[in-house]
This record gives structure tokens, sequence and C-alpha cells, in this order.
């Protein structure tokens, strides 16, 4: 498995924060490995809750699914699904 690695720089409450991210499939997530299933990072309805979802496409042609998920703006989970 090949893995890249990336910077983000994210503002955070005014702070700006340095998040490392790393590639799991073709998800460049900022917890690698994924710490929770695609269904729980998705999951969630109050307000404190925030979803970043993408798709990626693997060298293998199929895609993925990608979520990172917040609580009250804090990074509580990252997930992936392929195929």
């Amino acid at each position: 498995m090949q893995v890249a690695f990336g910077i983000a720089l994210l503002l955070l409450a005014g702070a700006v924060v340095l998040l490392f991210a790393a590639n799991w499939q073709c998800c460049t997530l900022l917890i690698n490995p994924p710490n929770q299933s695609i269904g729980t990072c998705l999951g969630g309805t109050s307000e404190k809750f925030t979803h970043y979802v993408w798709t990626c496409r693997r060298s293998n042609g199929s895609s993925c699914r990608c979520c990172e998920k917040y609580q009250d703006g804090h990074l509580i989970g990252s997930a992936g699904s392929c195929p």
C-alpha cells in the first residue's frame, strides 16, 4: 500500500492548527487509520456535529467514500469505505 502524507492548516476558534494527513486507500484523512465506520462518521444530527464527506477514485478505477466528523469544532473521527 502506498502512503502519502500531507499538511493542512485549519482555522479553529481563531487559532491556526497544523494538521498532518495521510492516505487511506485514496482518502486523505487526518485520523489514519480511520477510527470509525462510515455510518458512525455520517451519524449525529445535532447542531454540534459537522461532517465533511467526499469521494475519491482509486488507481483501479473504483470509488471510495471518505468522511471526517467534527464535534463542537474538534475532529473526532475519520472513516472510509471502498468496494
